[in-house]
């Protein structure tokens, strides 16, 4: 059992007197001696939220989630799905944002009917799933939230293998090969340390740095397919098709699906009831972005637009740039993606939270590396 399980095992009886405390107060009047009592000690025990997120920095970790997949990837399902495919996307985050809300205000109302919850921060999913179903259906979420963070890193990690060994190539006229098999052990052993950092709160410097890359690559990408001058043989907009559509939907709900971590967000936010702010911002960033690349993409390239933009872009410097920015990209959206995860299996191995144990684990994993890994 870990020193915060310990801490944690130690304020849930002062909390039960607390509120035991505060039911037993009268009701009426501004004074009451009880209330101000209890609420001081409810403030003592339960995590301070002043160095919590605000509306701005929660906006900024769902637009980082969401990351440059869309601006790179989408254009060409939408584009396949001709006159419908915009307004599939429009439904879709309709239903993204409207469950997503959904999910932040059952957090909301767990808060209000059981405080104690709050000392379940670092897995609100299975605490909120217990605190309904139970503790088998806690254990369930928890299990499917790992496999789904989890799942969805590993086409993360492998385009940013990728795109490094892609670069390597194009900068040395094809002489330079690095497979993006070692390129996978470097990237994971680079992002390590910075994955250690905790929950999102930890991360503000990460999250700005994520959007600003973000909207680099949006810029860069715009400019790189303005500027084309190659005489392509444009094709037209093809014939709406159902197999176009499921492909389609299938990449929007699998690129906009922020339900496994907007949990995470919102307990460290500042004012959690704000959450459906951060997210509605948050969505209309990211798909002010993607509308006008595949708008762009539509009038340039026409249905010859290829999966992902950059291969069937002009190699030249905006276009490397424009790669190394998205590989960046990929590699902080992956440490704020996961932090669900990242949480959970600290939790359970009992590892408290701190910068110090941060340099702890960095040490552990330079003795690994020094003494077990090379001998």
């Amino acid at each position: 059992m870990g020193p915060e399980q310990n801490s944690q095992n130690e304020t849930i009886p002062l909390l039960i007197d607390v509120l035991q405390t505060r039911a037993a107060s009268p009701r009426r009047g501004r004074s009451s001696p009880a209330k101000h009592e209890s609420a001081g000690c409810l403030g003592e025990v339960l995590p301070q939220q002043g160095s919590g997120l605000s509306v701005v920095f929660a906006t900024l970790c769902i637009v980082d989630l969401f990351g440059v997949f869309p601006i790179i990837a989408l254009p060409r399902a939408i584009i396949n799905c001709g006159w419908i495919g915009i307004p599939l996307a429009l439904a879709v985050f309709s239903v993204q944002i409207y469950t997503a809300r959904l999910l932040g205000r059952c957090w909301v109302m767990a808060e209000r009917i059981n405080p104690l919850i709050m000392l379940k921060s670092r897995y609100p999913y299975a605490a909120l799933a217990e605190e309904a179903l139970g503790l088998k259906a806690s254990r369930l979420v928890s299990f499917l939230l790992d496999i789904t963070v989890f799942g969805a890193s590993i086409p993360n990690l492998l385009v940013a293998s990728q795109n490094l060994q892609l670069i390597g190539l194009k900068m040395s006229h094809w002489n330079f090969e690095f497979s993006f098999c070692y390129w996978l052990v470097l990237v994971g052993i680079v992002l390590c340390p910075v994955m250690w950092l905790g929950s999102p709160k930890d991360m503000k410097w990460l999250a700005g740095t994520s959007v600003f890359t973000v909207a680099s690559v949006g810029v860069l990408t715009w400019v790189t397919m303005i500027t084309d001058i190659r005489d392509l043989d444009t094709q037209p907009v093809p014939q709406l098709s159902w197999e176009a559509i499921a492909v389609a939907y299938g990449v929007i709900a699998f690129q906009f699906d922020i339900h496994p971590m907007i949990l995470t967000v919102q307990v460290d936010m500042e004012r959690k009831n704000e959450l459906g702010k951060a997210i509605t911002c948050g969505f209309l960033v990211t798909c002010s972005l993607f509308l006008t690349t595949t708008i762009i993409a539509m009038w340039r390239y026409g249905s010859t637009v290829t999966p992902n933009l950059l291969q069937g872009m002009p190699a030249n410097a905006p276009l490397y740039a424009d790669v190394l920015l998205v590989t960046l990209q990929i590699c902080l959206s992956m440490v704020v993606g996961g932090c669900a995860l990242y949480q959970d299996v600290e939790d359970k191995l009992g590892i408290p939270r701190g910068t110090e144990i941060c340099l702890k684990q960095g040490g552990m994993l330079k003795n690994f590396l020094s003494n077990d890994f090379f001998y």
